[in-house]
């Protein structure tokens, strides 16, 4: 629905070629999303839960534990 506006569509095409040097039209977006198939979303979710965990924060960090701490509780 985003793409009924011409706005958002020419700043889409806009930052596209800037970060890459081209641009996907509308239909390559959704060809190139059809094509995502389970296997492909098992093999990410593999790599994403088997990698290293990490920790972020903000604020006042005086009560933060440090992350093998939080794991191990």
């Amino acid at each position: 629905m985003d793409y009924e506006n011409q706005d958002t569509v020419l700043e889409d095409i806009a930052v596209q070629a800037l970060v890459s040097g081209s641009f996907k039209t509308v239909s390559e977006v959704i060809a190139d999303t059809d094509a995502i198939t389970a296997d492909d979303g098992a093999k990410v979710a593999k790599k994403m839960f088997s990698g290293k965990p990490s920790m972020a924060v903000g604020g006042n960090l005086s009560n933060t534990g440090y992350l093998d701490e939080l794991l191990s509780a």
